[in-house]
């Protein structure tokens, strides 16, 4: 492990979260002081959880060689509640960012889990396993290309904006476009993903009552010829 590595290990009294990334190749980097991706995390999981959530998926934990950790200090270790469930958004927030601006490339589905570390060990209140990130390249290099500490500090801040999007009563129409646009990078269909960049555009362009299909070739005419992207709207 490196030193930054060593620094961010959780701390008894802290609620976390961990999203695990198998192999993924990330850089290790601190983000914030309660945020923070490394290569190692010690996971000295409490016998009981160990035995609940089962060997087989504690060594796939441990071995997943990337962690993504968000972590706060609390009062109520115990119980699994809105703390939990913040540190959870924001990791998944921060992945959702992260397949924005660079894909990272997952040998398995990435791995979630949130609870708290008490007297050394770690109680785990929940558990799950997320979609694996579709990474669509054409070269063996370019799939296993590394993600550096520069594409994720950019990804940490497209998460922030994601999350005052999300808190903020505005934004109605960017509300419904982003969700189509991250279930267009997450499906390995072309149709699909084409359908969903559509739905994506249309949100953000405010086209009018009536006059979405004019509206959507007008604006769309700009970086693509008015026809085809009438007809990719069709389709």
């Amino acid at each position: 492990m490196t030193n930054a590595g060593a620094a961010s290990q959780l701390k008894d009294g802290d609620k976390f979260a961990v999203l695990a990334l198998p192999r993924a190749q990330v850089e290790e980097a601190r983000l914030e002081d309660d945020f923070w991706v490394t290569h190692a995390l010690s996971l000295s999981v409490a016998d009981h959880w160990r035995k609940w959530i089962g060997e087989v998926r504690i060594k796939e934990l441990e071995d997943a060689g990337c962690f993504v950790v968000a972590s706060q200090r609390s009062r109520t270790l115990s119980v699994l509640d809105a703390e939990n469930q913040l540190l959870l958004t924001r990791v998944t927030e921060f992945l959702n960012a992260l397949t924005m601006v660079q894909t990272p490339a997952c040998s398995a589905s990435p791995m979630l889990i949130t609870g708290s570390r008490t007297d050394g060990e770690l109680s785990v209140r929940q558990m799950a396993t997320l979609q694996i990130p579709v990474k669509l390249r054409f070269s063996t290099a370019a799939i296993m290309q590394g993600i550096d500490q520069p594409t994720l500090r950019i990804a940490f801040s497209v998460a922030g904006a994601l999350a005052n999007v999300r808190c903020s009563t505005s934004y109605v129409r960017l509300k419904r476009a982003i969700p189509a646009f991250l279930s267009g990078i997450q499906d390995p269909r072309v149709e699909e993903r084409l359908h969903q960049f559509c739905r994506c555009i249309d949100g953000v362009i405010l086209s009018g009552r009536g006059s979405g299909r004019r509206d959507f070739a007008a604006h769309g005419a700009l970086c693509w010829r008015r026809t085809r992207f009438r007809n990719a709207r069709d389709l």
